[in-house]
């Protein structure tokens, strides 16, 4: 039997090896193989994956004001995550105390 006549065949798509998709990704997104980029800003999912809690005791603790102020985008609320590392790293105190060392510059 002989093969089908070309017009028959399906397109042929050009497969990129795994290295040329690498490449592909590191020049358009700028990253660098194996390096994770994390978000600045942390929604309350985020936030609570993070600290490992749920997204009822974030927003518990917010109401508390016991996590640093968030900062509201419309009607989002986030968190940087600078703003998080550097107050779960003074100890994760109140929120007053915390905005306290922030205006000293202790944070």
């Amino acid at each position: 039997m002989s093969p089908p006549p070309d017009s028959a065949r399906p397109p042929r798509t050009a497969k990129a090896s795994a290295g040329e998709a690498e490449q592909r990704t590191t020049i358009i997104g700028h990253s660098s193989p194996g390096v994770q980029h994390q978000p600045l800003l942390l929604d309350r999912r985020a936030l609570a994956r993070e600290l490992r809690i749920s997204v009822r005791l974030v927003d518990k603790l917010r109401a508390r004001g016991a996590l640093p102020a968030p900062l509201r985008l419309g009607q989002s609320v986030r968190w940087r995550r600078s703003e998080i590392e550097g107050w779960l790293a003074a100890g994760a105190p109140p929120q007053e105390r915390w905005e306290a060392r922030r205006r000293e510059g202790r944070s």
